[in-house]
Order: C-alpha cells, then structure tokens, then sequence
C-alpha cells in the first residue's frame, strides 16, 4: 500500500494537534494552492484547444469520438474547481459547440 499524501499526512496533523508549527502545513497548502491554478488553467486551454479544433471535425468524427462529452466534462470539472454549479447541474441540458 502507497504512503499517505504529505497534503492528507498535514491536514490530518493540523486537526489533531493545535500545537504543531504550522508553517511546513501553509507552505504546502500554498504549494498545492498554485500546482492547482496550473492544472486548472491547462485545463481549460486544453478544452478550449478540443473546442476549436473540434469545430472542424466532421459530424460523424465528432459523434464517434464523442466530443461533445468530453468537453462537457472537462467544463464541469473545471466549473468545479471553480467553485460554480453549470446548469447542467440543475436539470438543463449545457451544449458547448
């Protein structure tokens, strides 16, 4: 079994103990905090790249690969991590090309 992630291992430790040093915690919050805003940018650089190059694909290359889903997807995704509820969250249906 893989050890625990350091970012679980010191949030873990920060519930337990009110007493520990919380620097080494903040540094490695801060460190996920910006690892997260560049994942989440190629994210949607990404899907705005599948998007566009999508758009030139055939209907039929589309539907086969299921492109519609897949950008969906990562839109939710990203929607998520920003913290919005997409209306496909809320019984509508959310078309993005």
């Amino acid at each position: 079994m893989s050890e625990q992630p350091e970012a679980l291992r010191l949030a873990r430790e920060l519930e337990a103990c009110p007493t520990i040093n919380y620097k080494d915690h903040a540094a490695e919050l801060r460190r996920l905090y910006a690892v997260n805003a560049e994942l989440l940018q190629a994210l949607k650089e990404a899907t705005d790249a599948i998007e566009h190059w999508g758009s030139y694909s055939s209907d039929y290359f589309q539907q086969k690969w299921d492109l519609h889903s897949d950008i969906n997807a990562a839109r939710a995704a990203i929607a998520r991590a920003e913290g919005k509820v997409l209306p496909s969250a809320q019984g509508a249906t959310h078309e993005t090309f």
